[in-house]
């Protein structure tokens, strides 16, 4: 699966509020406190709502070469473009608001992705096939969760299996919920991500700050090779 952060362009990050306990949400971000300016490697990105507090702008600052992603909501389709690509991703949501389905669509590669969720709505498996770049695309994954947290993604290709499996501080709920899901349409974990580990024994390491109401504002990725941050920052209407 590719966890569609397009706003975000990099991949799952799961946030989280520091908190002992589940119990106690008063720290949550309250409905009107979102997510404003997202910087990564440099290049800040900054999101604007609608009324119903979902994104319907987004724009990478970078180089004189400003990247607009626009975001449109008819029922339950959710349609992406950009100002100066020709790309279009096309999400069709399910009566929860997840993706059932996913149409990307440019002059380099076309590729439809498919989502099946469990009772509790819960990622279980899901499929992409197309082209990329004139090479045919086919892949399936399966997933598994436990106390509400995706722990192990598994990766088909061509009969071949790889595994990335995922491990949390059960201490730390996620409070960039709403976010998450407001970029990706797909379901995310309950609490905070400490480490992600592939098949191939490559790792990857999180660490977290938090501003004076315990929401994050800073994610570190530590690899094998060298580590990046994001910067998050809040605004309330």
């Amino acid at each position: 699966m590719r966890y569609l952060l397009l706003f975000l362009g990099f991949f799952l990050l799961i946030a989280a509020c520091k908190k002992d306990s589940d119990k106690d949400r008063s720290n949550f971000p309250k409905g009107n406190c979102m997510v404003d300016t997202v910087k990564s490697n440099g290049s800040p990105q900054v999101f604007y709502y609608d009324s119903f507090n979902r994104i319907v702008k987004a724009i990478t600052f970078g180089g004189g070469n400003n990247v607009i992603t626009s975001v449109k909501y008819s029922g339950n389709i959710v349609v992406l473009s950009y100002n100066f690509m020709t790309d279009s991703i096309i999400f069709y949501l399910n009566e929860v608001g997840l993706c059932d389905s996913v149409i990307t669509n440019s002059d380099s590669f076309l590729t439809k992705e498919t989502y099946q969720y469990n009772s509790s709505f819960q990622l279980l498996k899901s499929q992409i096939k197309g082209k990329v770049s004139n090479q045919v695309i086919d892949e399936a994954f399966d997933y598994v969760w436990e106390n509400g947290d995706l722990i192990k993604k598994i990766r088909w290709v061509n009969g071949k299996k790889f595994e990335t499996t995922y491990t949390y501080n059960n201490a730390y709920i996620n409070c960039l919920a709403a976010f998450e899901k407001g970029t990706s349409f797909l379901p995310v974990s309950a609490h905070l991500l400490t480490k992600t580990k592939r098949s191939n024994g490559d790792e990857i390491n999180f660490s977290y700050e938090f501003n004076s109401n315990n929401w994050v504002v800073k994610v570190t990725e530590a690899y094998n090779n060298g580590n990046s941050v994001t910067n998050y920052s809040w605004k309330c209407k």
